[in-house]
């Protein structure tokens, strides 16, 4: 079991594995080379110390436990966008084990798999007009797993993983009619949390049909970024009103979509996520009320109180576990509260003197179902050390996406409010070792950004040494 000291040393870690291991006689998997067109299905994400959401549970891991595999045929080959669908195939329950603390150590936990594209796609030598044309094949990763008796992997996810949250598991599921209109879409009827409690992954491959009897390789890389924060000293009263509890929030109503497709960027203008750019801020200045449910849409997660002690506490399964010192002490430790979750990509505030993400603490609803934002500290981006040793880069984040925001502001305090939030980057407020105190009175807290969640074997050493954060 994966234990929460470890966590605290490296700062999370990413799911292992890549994909796939299967029974052999499922349609379209194959355990050797097959003889006509085919793939191999990889998950680009290694059980590093890199990086990563800590969600409910012991084993603090999703399992990608499905995987599908759709095609779409070219009208033009130069745009994958306006690609028609052809057809689909799923693998259910797919069986793959990981040792957890040997990819700790060296990342090296790796399995794959072949699959046969089916003969209805056409795609082989006997439709030789399909040879030469152009396809776009997309597969999704997602987890299935469901709650067992005995508290293995699924139970602690309340029965929500992301093949549910996202309809995946609908026979007649179709991501769209072309790749453009390719989403990952919450259900209607879904609570925002099953986004937040959702890993999903996603990879696509532009080839010419007669490339495919060589094989070639999907990779997939995760269409959802993670978010966390460490926090310390969370006041129970502000000016008299009892705090309900502390929110990360984003500045206005969260995306519930994201194109399985990735979008780049257009003029320095952020593109990869789904739904309309919001255009006004929700959160409304400090003593200020809003509508609960409105907060809730803006909620990427929150740090409440137990209901026996009234303390607050950090979300479950999420806590660090350090030795504490001697109560009154100069050894004693005062441990940060911590929760995080999955959400999905969103372009970056916009307006005068907004942040894209926000720290609040809130009251307890009253009669109208209106809450009072007690506390409220804009949440800036700081120049990470891993961004620069990534892109090799003096004074810019090109690893992250994190140079302008939604505009295309280059100003250096306008990028550092208006970040946009960035599919398979991870976002922490504060650190293990420099958390938030919320009982400063400061107005401002400080965001790291890692631009490969799956990226740093040395992070543990890097996050033992915060001031590196800051070097410009």
């Amino acid at each position: 079991m994966m234990n929460t000291n470890m966590i605290y040393k490296a700062c999370g870690w990413a799911l292992a594995v890549a994909l796939l291991t299967a029974c052999s006689d499922e349609p379209g998997l194959s355990d050797g080379q097959p003889a006509g067109p085919h793939v191999n299905l990889n998950v680009s994400s290694g059980l590093q110390p890199a990086s990563r959401t800590i969600l409910q549970g012991e084993q603090n891991a999703q399992h990608v436990t499905r995987v599908s595999l759709y095609a779409y045929k070219h009208k033009d080959a130069n745009n994958a966008l306006t690609a028609d669908y052809i057809g689909g195939m799923s693998f259910r329950e797919v069986d793959w084990q990981q040792d957890i603390e040997t990819a700790m150590k060296d990342g090296t936990s790796t399995q794959q798999q072949l699959v046969a594209l089916p003969e209805s796609w056409k795609i082989d030598e006997d439709h030789p007009q399909n040879m030469s044309a152009t396809y776009t094949l997309l597969a999704i990763g997602s987890d299935d797993s469901k709650i067992k008796d005995d508290g293995t992997v699924g139970s602690e996810f309340l029965g929500t993983n992301s093949t549910a949250a996202y309809g995946l598991d609908n026979p007649s599921y179709k991501p769209g009619e072309t790749i453009g209109e390719s989403y990952a879409t919450l259900q209607n009827g879904n609570p925002l949390d099953d986004i937040h409690r959702s890993e999903l992954f996603a990879g696509t491959l532009t080839v010419k049909g007669s490339a495919l009897y060589s094989g070639r390789v999907i990779n997939l890389y995760r269409r959802v970024a993670g978010v966390k924060g460490y926090f310390v000293r969370i006041p129970k009263k502000v000016k008299d009103q009892e705090v309900k509890e502390l929110r990360v929030v984003y500045w206005a109503a969260q995306p519930t979509s994201v194109p399985y497709y990735k979008r780049e960027s257009e003029e320095g203008k952020f593109m990869d996520y789904g739904g309309d750019a919001a255009t006004s801020p929700l959160i409304p200045d400090i003593d200020k009320t809003m509508q609960a449910g409105y907060l809730d849409k803006c909620t990427y997660f929150k740090i409440g109180r137990d209901a026996q002690t009234g303390e607050f506490v950090s979300q479950p399964g999420a806590e660090i576990e350090v030795d504490k010192g001697e109560e009154g002490t100069d050894e004693e430790v005062v441990i940060p509260l911590t929760a995080g979750s999955y959400v999905l990509p969103a372009p970056g505030a916009v307006g005068d003197d907004v942040t894209t993400l926000y720290v609040v603490l809130v009251s307890e609803p009253d009669a109208q179902g209106r809450v009072t934002i007690l506390d409220k500290r804009r949440v800036f981006f700081v120049t990470s050390y891993e961004s620069r040793a990534v892109t090799r880069s003096d004074n810019t984040d090109d690893g992250t996406g994190i140079i302008v925001g939604q505009d295309g502001n280059a100003e250096s305090q306008e990028t550092e409010r208006r970040y946009p939030i960035v599919a398979n980057n991870y976002y922490t407020i504060g650190t293990p070792q420099e958390p938030i105190d919320m009982s400063n009175g400061e107005s401002d807290v400080k965001l790291y950004v890692d631009p490969r969640w799956e990226g740093f074997k040395d992070l543990g050493t890097i996050i033992e040494k915060p001031d590196g954060h800051n070097q410009q």
